[in-house]
């Protein structure tokens, strides 16, 4: 079991007296780990100077399409309908959103349900 950033000490009772062992082996059945990265770790350059990892960690027998129908419709109001949000191109100022103001630049970015 991988677990980054938690340990469980022997004999301790995690989540609500769950071990953690117990957590993720019984009540989850399928875990999806998306990871993605974008930026540059070559010279510093004054229009992208941000690096960024992004990970989501998401349980399948937890359904998400809420969440998803949230975000779309934040995206809308944004001005970004039917938009997969693409950071690479996003931070460094390229592509659709070249001419966006750094403001609606970082709410798309930092956009959550």
């Amino acid at each position: 079991m991988l677990v980054i950033g938690l340990a469980e000490r022997p004999g301790s009772n995690l989540l609500g007296g769950e071990t953690l062992r117990h957590f993720f082996y019984l009540k989850m059945k399928e875990l999806s780990i998306f990871v993605d990265e974008s930026g540059d770790f070559g010279p510093y350059a004054k229009h992208s100077p941000y690096y960024i990892v992004s990970m989501v960690f998401h349980d399948q027998t937890i359904d998400i399409t809420e969440d998803i129908k949230k975000l779309d419709e934040s995206l809308i109001n944004l001005g970004f309908a039917d938009h997969t949000i693409h950071t690479e191109p996003l931070i460094r100022k390229e592509e659709d959103y070249a001419e966006l103001d750094p403001n609606l630049r970082r709410a798309i970015l930092t956009k959550r349900t």
